[in-house]
C-alpha cells in the first residue's frame, strides 16, 4: 500500500451561531482551494495535492453554533487565518430553514 500524505494543518472551521446554512458561496471556496495550494493560477504554479477544504455543512443543514461547518488541509500556516476567515464569510446561516428545490426540473 502507498503512503498517503496528508497535510502539515488540519484545521477546524467552526458556526459562529445556530440556525441553518442558508447559502454557501461556492467561488469563494474555490478561491480559498486555489490560496491553499490546491489549483494554480499559472501553468507554471505547483499543486499541493493534499491542500483543500472539505465541507461538513452544505445548503439546508442544521447546525449549532461550535459546530465544524468545514476542514482546511494545508502545508501552509501563513494561509490559515485568511482562509478560515474566508470560509466563515462564505456561509451564511439564518434562523429559518431554506425552501428546498428539485434538483430536477423535468425531463425532456
Amino acid at each position: 500500500m502507498k503512503n498517503i500524505s496528508r497535510a502539515k494543518y488540519i484545521i477546524q472551521v467552526k458556526a459562529k451561531k445556530s440556525g441553518y446554512i442558508e447559502s454557501l458561496d461556492a467561488e469563494k471556496c474555490g478561491k480559498v482551494s486555489l490560496d491553499l495550494g490546491a489549483g494554480r493560477i499559472r501553468k507554471e504554479d505547483k499543486i499541493d495535492h493534499v491542500a483543500g477544504i472539505i465541507l461538513e455543512k452544505k445548503i439546508g443543514d442544521n447546525v449549532n453554533a461550535g459546530e465544524v461547518l468545514c476542514y482546511i488541509h494545508t502545508n501552509l500556516e501563513e494561509k490559515i487565518e485568511k482562509a478560515k476567515l474566508d470560509l466563515e464569510e462564505a456561509y451564511v446561516i439564518s434562523e429559518n430553514k431554506p425552501i428546498e428545490y428539485e434538483h430536477i426540473l423535468g425531463i425532456i
